[in-house]
């Protein structure tokens, strides 16, 4: 059986390249001792959406432009997320960054980009509009249905201090740690 993962999906040189790495390593990839620091606010992101639907009843006010919703679902471990299309051999797995239950009964499926939103980054949508149907097929297939939307949010991160006035700055920067905002940019796709 053929096994792809959805990280890869929508760019075939990366799925090629990325099945060759994995099987000439015997499919274990080399121990890693730093965490990146994207994965690390992937992390953070996903924590702090669900603290505040928790605490408030509500999304933060940039995923208005995918509706309203009842609730946040637990996003299932990529082992229990995946389908097999057994007509071709071939198994499908990946972990969304949110699904969501609509007002209306449906899901939604979103993901997360940890980069500034520009024309080059406009080329990769159909990767990422491949990767999210994907995430729907397989939403449906364990009983998460229907899939009524899929989007993308593009957390950039807000690096300019040169307008900074001292009292901003003096609340962005400590003694020992500093804080980073990001800007939003939501996208519903097809």
């Amino acid at each position: 059986m053929c096994f792809y993962a959805l990280t890869a999906l929508g760019n075939y040189d990366d799925a090629t390249a990325l099945f060759w790495l994995k099987l000439r390593l015997q499919f274990s990839l080399p121990y890693q001792t730093f965490q990146g620091i994207s994965s690390l606010i992937d992390t953070y992101t996903k924590r702090i959406i669900w603290t505040h639907f928790k605490r408030f009843g509500s999304l933060p006010g940039w995923f208005s432009e995918f509706g309203e919703f009842n609730t946040t679902i637990p996003v299932p471990h990529y082992s229990k997320f995946f389908m097999v299309d057994g007509e071709n051999d071939m198994k499908l797995t990946g972990t969304p960054d949110q699904i969501l239950l609509r007002k209306d009964n449906g899901y939604s499926i979103i993901d997360y980009e940890s980069a500034q939103f520009t024309s080059a980054k406009d080329s990769l949508l159909s990767v990422h509009k491949v990767r999210l149907n994907a995430y729907a097929m397989i939403a449906e297939s364990i009983g998460l249905k229907p899939v009524r939307q899929i989007g993308l949010i593009h957390y950039k991160p807000q690096t300019d201090v040169i307008e900074t006035t001292t009292c901003e700055l003096g609340r962005l920067v400590s003694h020992d740690d500093f804080l980073m905002g990001f800007g939003v940019t939501a996208l519903r796709l097809n």
